[in-house]
């Protein structure tokens, strides 16, 4: 179904992953009242499944991109300078928003991000995307960032992304992926050495470097680019039932089993997310087509996941503070050891879905309206349509982005 000018399905599974990433981080400030758990990097349970609606996000995003640079491709003679004004403006003021926001909301209780205060530099880090390369600034100044930044990075491939696929071999685009992972894990204690100003810290502060250098090999682009590929390509083999996923993804799969052993066997202090992030990928890859299937779309269709699924991107951002502010209140009403995650999670919900329709019209909608006018003032539109589908090599068959009618995808 549609929503709007969206695909209800996408919004759908969208919904889902906000979800599963409220889920998580609401799990690491309450307790459970039914399974004793204690949230710790690589530990199990079944509420830090959440943590991976990320890489669904991520799936999604490499989907509807190739969808829309298609459409801007048929409608507008400079599609690349269409598609970099409306990605600039559907997330860079978003970016800048939340970073002045959250000087108002105390989150610096957990100093392994940010370990030196809010300073001057953590602006330029953020607002420059340089932090997304660093694991202590990874999340500087705004919970979660680093998601966003890997988005960013995506945006910014984009076009030469969309350029090499089917026309480079997915084998050599898998290839190199996989050796540009192994080398960041095999070379992550060179470059990512604490500073001897870190270590002043102590013992402490050198094991919370450890965990940090440890999570980035999960957070950092190189290892979600996969994620992003896998949205792409689940989008050709629903156009023409294009198999190139598969060689992407069987040499970081191979690559990823190797690194495993090898740390098994050599109790190396990085862990390899390789393995499990390309997992994740073909699993994405496979539910991302299931949902367009006749015979299960209805798996996928609920109105109120999917009016969820809209507000994903200031959901994710705001929802770190709802649950800050929740569990401060807890505890200052004395009740947090009452205050189970059972009950507090759908409170944290609602209030994250309520705010973020409140205040989405300052946080996406002014800048995407920006956005549109400016492409109209200073960008010619075609003449004449051309099939959106002969633009990528290899592409045949019906069209998903029909579905949609005249209005530009660009809003997904």
């Amino acid at each position: 179904m549609t929503l709007g000018n969206r695909l209800g399905q996408l919004d759908f599974l969208r919904g889902l992953a906000l979800f599963g990433v409220i889920v998580v981080h609401t799990s690491q400030d309450f307790d459970s009242a039914i399974y004793p758990f204690s949230y710790a990097l690589g530990q199990w349970d079944p509420y830090h499944l959440g943590r991976y609606g990320v890489q669904l996000f991520f799936a999604i995003s490499g989907f509807t991109m190739v969808m829309m640079y298609q459409s801007y491709i048929a409608k507008w003679q400079s599609p690349i300078k269409v598609f970099y004004v409306k990605r600039i403006l559907r997330l860079y003021p978003l970016l800048v928003i939340a970073a002045f926001a959250y000087l108002l909301v105390d989150l610096r209780a957990d100093a392994r991000f940010n370990p030196d205060g809010v300073q001057v530099m953590d602006f330029v880090r953020l607002l420059t995307f340089t932090g997304g390369w660093d694991p202590l600034y990874l999340n500087v100044l705004v919970p979660g960032v680093w998601s966003i930044i890997n988005e960013i990075y995506f945006y910014m491939l984009f076009p030469l992304l969309f350029f090499a696929i089917g026309r480079v071999s997915p084998w050599i685009i898998g290839i190199v992926l996989a050796v540009l992972n192994i080398g960041l894990v095999v070379g992550a204690d060179v470059l990512y050495q604490p500073s001897a100003a870190f270590l002043a810290g102590g013992a402490e502060r050198a094991a919370d470097h450890a965990w940090l250098v440890k999570d980035f090999m999960y957070r950092n682009f190189l290892v979600s680019l996969l994620c992003f590929y896998a949205g792409m390509e689940s989008y050709r083999f629903l156009h023409g039932g294009s198999k190139d996923f598969i060689g992407l993804a069987v040499p970081l799969l191979v690559a990823g089993i190797a690194m495993e052993v090898v740390e098994r066997q050599s109790g190396g202090a990085i862990t390899s997310e390789i393995l499990k992030v390309t997992a994740l990928a073909c699993l994405f890859y496979g539910l991302i087509i299931l949902s367009f299937r006749p015979a299960i779309a209805g798996l996928f269709q609920n109105a109120t996941i999917e009016k969820f699924g809209t507000v994903t991107y200031t959901g994710y951002i705001i929802h770190f503070a709802i649950i800050h502010v929740a569990a401060l209140a807890a505890r200052e009403a004395g009740v947090m050891d009452y205050a189970k995650f059972e009950w507090v999670l759908p409170v944290i919900v609602v209030a994250t879905a309520l705010i973020s329709y409140g205040i989405q019209r300052w946080t996406e909608t002014v800048w995407q309206d920006a956005a549109n006018a400016i492409c109209k003032a200073l960008f010619s539109r075609k003449d004449k349509a051309v099939s959106s589908d002969a633009t990528v090599k290899g592409y045949k068959g019906p069209k998903i982005a029909d579905q949609l009618g005249e209005a530009e995808p660009g809003q997904l």
